[in-house]
């Protein structure tokens, strides 16, 4: 695969109980919300003005990618080696995601997906350290 000089940056580390764990270097999680819509958007192949669209229909208006931050996200994307140009034709660029971003977007759903559960468990209110007066 061209791309598995990209996947070097992810260290495996094995967790006390035993289970294993990727780790990313900081510089790319946590991402940024308009890097973590690319990044799922191009889960498929499309170019910028499609990433938009998909950005705009999947949060129901409520991200509006603009083309300057959306282009130079897209460049740096592309240089770190989280997505890739597919191809060029009718003067659009295509991009899809490498397998290095993919492993990124998932650490990075993992994380979201626990800050989630910790703002819905309302037991955090009890689980606060006793202050010794």
């Amino acid at each position: 695969m061209q791309f598995e000089k990209y996947l070097s940056p992810i260290k495996e580390t094995t967790l006390n109980n035993g289970d294993t764990k990727d780790i990313i270097p900081k510089r790319y999680t946590p991402l940024t919300e308009v890097s973590f819509y690319i990044l799922m958007a191009l889960r498929e192949e499309r170019h910028g003005y499609e990433i938009m669209q998909w950005a705009h229909t999947i949060t129901d208006g409520e991200v509006e990618l603009q083309g300057g931050t959306l282009y130079n996200s897209l460049a740096r994307l592309e240089r770190d080696g989280l997505i890739h140009m597919t191809r060029e034709g009718d003067r659009r660029k295509y991009y899809h995601i490498t397998e290095f971003g993919l492993k990124v977007l998932g650490i990075e759903c993992v994380r979201l997906e626990r800050i989630y559960k910790n703002s819905r468990d309302m037991t955090w209110k009890s689980k606060r350290p006793n202050k010794a007066g």
